[in-house]
């Protein structure tokens, strides 16, 4: 049983990086989709705050997700963004956001760094590979 250990951990391994490539796969296809859809402009405020903690043994980190108020097409919605960061959002502070027509509950901020997806994409890739690679590798030296 234990000269199976190896070779079931670097299965394991296989498969945690062959999932973090299809994840970042669909992170890219999500975010050009979202890029693509969303392409009426509106300013929105900052309403309200909702911070999310992740706590792990000794560090507790915080994520801010602003709820946004804006008017499209004469109706008024809050929304809060489905994508948090470690920032601070200021209740009052104003965005121009990126409204999809079809559904105006759908948005992305309009002076977002069009490079930050691209890059975490890519990272997350990378990881994926390099964990099959190290993987495969040491399967290789079993042998």
């Amino acid at each position: 049983m234990d000269k199976y250990l190896p070779v079931a951990l670097s299965s394991l391994f296989i498969i945690f990086g062959s999932f973090l490539i299809y994840l970042s796969v669909k992170l890219k296809q999500t975010t050009k989709q979202l890029t693509k859809n969303c392409t009426d402009e509106v300013m929105a405020v900052v309403t309200d705050v909702i911070i999310k903690e992740m706590k792990s043994n000794r560090t507790t980190v915080e994520t801010y997700y602003p709820v946004l108020q804006y008017t499209y097409c004469g109706i008024e919605y809050n929304v809060q963004s489905k994508s948090g960061s470690f920032s601070k959002y200021v209740i009052g502070q104003t965005f121009s956001l990126l409204v999809n027509p079809d559904d105006p509950e759908e948005f992305c901020f309009a002076d977002s760094d069009k490079q930050a997806p691209a890059i975490v994409c890519r990272l997350v890739a990378f990881a994926g590979i390099a964990t099959i690679l190290i993987s495969i590798l040491m399967l290789l030296q079993l042998l």
